[in-house]
């Protein structure tokens, strides 16, 4: 990054923190969702956090970080005018809905079976219509899958906690889950299992729509933080600081499982 860039940078954020004294403190929602944002030692942490956290300290602004079900935490952010949620894929849905900084992290996402599951053979969504799919409630994939033809209450089963949603796919009472190679060995901790090769990825998610995990702010938010958080994440990007974050949370999960 130039030396013109980064002043015009600290520049914006300078202006805005220069105002943040007065301002009330954010409120950034989100949910149990390792490795973007989970609780560990009584503290939100993970790859989502972490980088906002980062954001928050450039613009000088303290943000409080509140761990709900999605649902709760995305109606919330909607309705509270200080309001922040993370993590939160960029949709054409959900455009209006929200001011964004971003993208902040993303992985390839994909439907998932139990390796033990043989009779599940998925080569397009048509096919996927056959089987159950578990959705955490009022995510993006609840939408995409809803336009490719499945059914509420039918084939496409939502749920409030993800860990209920897990729990029910490793006792092979739901066929089908969403998940990454970043979400993969917490999802597998989470329920107790201790090996990845206990679930196979069974169909790609081609979404050319969707534009990487943010975060979202409510309408009422001042754009000048907005503007100025994204100034800072671009900032971070190009500075290769942001990677670190992703590799050590990977790890991280990797290990545990390794270890469990």
């Amino acid at each position: 990054m130039s030396r013109t860039q980064w002043f015009y940078a600290a520049l914006l954020c300078w202006a805005f923190s220069a105002q943040a004294e007065d301002k009330q403190k954010l409120l950034i929602y989100t949910e149990d969702f390792p490795p973007y944002n989970f609780v560990e030692d009584d503290k939100v942490v993970g790859i989502s956090i972490d980088i906002v956290k980062l954001l928050c300290q450039a613009t000088q602004v303290k943000c409080e970080f509140i761990l709900q079900p999605w649902s709760r935490a995305y109606t919330n952010t909607l309705n509270k005018t200080n309001a922040g949620l993370v993590t939160i894929s960029r949709h054409a849905k959900r455009e209006s809905q929200f001011q964004w900084v971003g993208p902040l992290v993303s992985s390839q996402a994909y439907l998932y079976r139990l390796t033990e599951r043989n009779d599940i053979n998925i080569h397009s969504y048509q096919d996927a219509l056959k089987y159950t799919v578990g959705i955490p409630r009022n995510d993006v994939y609840e939408t995409i899958l809803l336009s490719k033809g499945f059914i509420k209450g039918v084939n496409l089963l939502d749920f409030s906690y993800k860990q209920e949603m897990n729990e029910l796919f490793f006792k092979g009472k739901l066929d089908l889950i969403v998940g990454s190679a970043f979400t993969q060995p917490y999802q597998l901790l989470a329920s107790k299992q201790n090996s990845a090769a206990v679930m196979t990825p069974a169909l790609e998610f081609e979404v050319p729509e969707l534009q990487g995990n943010h975060l979202a702010f409510n309408l009422k938010v001042d754009p000048k933080l907005v503007a100025a958080m994204q100034s800072t994440l671009n900032s971070l990007v190009k500075q290769g600081l942001i990677q670190p974050i992703i590799a050590q949370y990977i790890a991280l999960g990797e290990h545990r499982l390794d270890a469990h």
